[in-house]
């Protein structure tokens, strides 16, 4: 399965029978791609982009979320089917969520699982930058700390302190060409920045679309606080694939010259990615997941893509009590 990006500005997403179709103009000529839906296991749509009512109902009939993107890479809504009718499930999560120990302890793997992969990342590069040691220690150190907090805030302070030294880390392996200084966002105010989110954005898509395929509430978590319209099981779930696999992504398309800062534009502050630019980002994001990786129970060989269904699932049928813990991705 991958996912299909609908792009170009003006371009439209149609079907005919079991084919979707994507017409579009480039170089002031017609073009058109055809793709076997049961190819697709997601669609994002972009600003600018018109899909028609019989390609939404073709892939929807075959559960395939339809998710949508603004002029800046933010996530602004999404088509699915219904939640799967699993309501013991979702009954367990409602009760889950009030409950403090099970509130800490999926804190604990969501947010540890994120910290390890940040420290693994950055350990990576160290190899061969020694300079990097000190942040891979200091790291360490605080993830150790983790096993004493007896309290979200508390352990959310440490996920903070990791987060602020990984990212001064990513700025040192970046270079001053990027001009990389830490995170911001909404909107984006450099190349790196707008890769993450928008990265994160598409990420979040295939996470929500999985957890409804589970028959889990994404509106629903464990780290992140109840607000209207925020996907908080959606967000915890991200949390330990975001170093797996957008960071890596964007430290793969720098690490290997395939975009450079002039490929981007600054717009009244605002940092944008292009069409061609967000094309060869999504190409690197689709390789990475589809990248071979061992599963963290089985041991088996899956995908990234796959793997997010697997650890939705965990989820389930951790709060159902079919497995007695939850295990977070971890790279080595």
């Amino acid at each position: 399965m991958t996912t299909l990006y609908v792009q170009h500005d003006g371009c439209t997403l149609t079907r005919q029978d079991s084919t979707l179709i994507v017409r579009y103009r480039e170089n002031d000529q017609s073009h058109q791609q055809r793709i076997p839906v049961e190819k697709v296991g997601a669609v994002v749509i972009g600003t600018g982009c018109h899909i028609t009512s019989g390609a939404i109902q073709l892939l929807l009939s075959l559960q395939v979320p339809i998710s949508f993107v603004d002029y800046h890479e933010r996530f602004v809504g999404a088509l699915h089917t219904p939640i799967n009718g699993n309501q013991l499930l979702r009954r367990q999560q409602y009760q889950a969520a009030e409950n403090p120990e099970m509130q800490l302890y999926l804190a604990y793997h969501f947010l540890g699982g994120k910290m390890q992969n940040q420290r693994t990342l950055i350990q990576r590069y160290a190899r061969e930058n020694a300079a990097l040691d000190v942040y891979v220690s200091q790291m360490a150190s605080f993830i150790k700390s983790l096993e004493t907090v007896s309290d979200i805030p508390m352990m959310m302070g440490y996920e903070g302190q990791v987060a602020k030294l990984y990212f001064e880390a990513l700025g040192q392996i970046f270079g001053e060409a990027w001009g990389f200084t830490g995170r911001n966002r909404r909107p984006p105010r450099d190349p790196i920045n707008a890769m993450l989110s928008y990265g994160y954005t598409v990420l979040e898509a295939f996470i929500t679309s999985a957890l409804h395929q589970v028959g889990l509430d994404p509106y629903v978590g464990f780290v992140h606080s109840l607000f209207p319209g925020r996907k908080s099981l959606a967000l915890d779930l991200l949390e330990e694939f975001r170093p797996v696999i957008v960071d890596s992504a964007v430290l793969g398309l720098i690490g290997n010259q395939m975009l450079k800062p002039a490929d981007f534009q600054i717009q009244l502050g605002v940092c944008l990615m292009p069409e061609d630019t967000r094309k060869t980002f999504l190409q690197r994001f689709q390789q990475r997941m589809d990248q071979s990786v061992q599963h963290p129970i089985t041991q088996e060989k899956t995908t990234y893509s796959r793997l997010i269904v697997s650890q939705a699932r965990q989820i389930g049928a951790f709060l159902l009590g079919d497995i007695e813990g939850y295990v977070p991705v971890r790279i080595r």
